[in-house]
């Protein structure tokens, strides 16, 4: 899966009327989990892992995962048709393209 990053400002106090500039576009992406805050997101390998963290500067958690220490903004989930977000642990769904905030673990699987 990929993840697209989006940055609103270059500027706390820049006034906004439209979304702000593109940033970059982190591959390889597992899965996105949240506890507390804490934003993790787990990558297929450790240079998949690395790659984002040389785009990002976040920090590794773990061998292939790295953590957004605290997040306030909202995450777009994405994904083909075919696929449904499920979080884990229960039955319920999210559509692709949905905003999701607050996030708790969730997983793509095939229509």
């Amino acid at each position: 899966m990929k993840m697209i990053l989006l940055h609103g400002r270059t500027d706390p106090d820049q006034r906004m009327d439209d979304w702000g500039f593109t940033g970059p576009v982190l591959r390889h992406v597992q899965y996105i989990h949240s506890v507390y805050g804490n934003l993790t997101i787990g990558f297929t390998s450790r240079s998949a892992a690395k790659a984002a963290h040389c785009l990002t500067g976040w920090p590794f958690f773990d061998d292939a995962v790295l953590e957004i220490r605290q997040h306030d903004d909202l995450i777009m989930l994405t994904a083909p048709d075919s696929f449904l977000l499920r979080r884990l642990g229960t039955g319920g769904g999210f559509r692709p393209g949905w905003w999701v905030n607050d996030m708790l673990t969730f997983v793509w699987t095939k229509r």
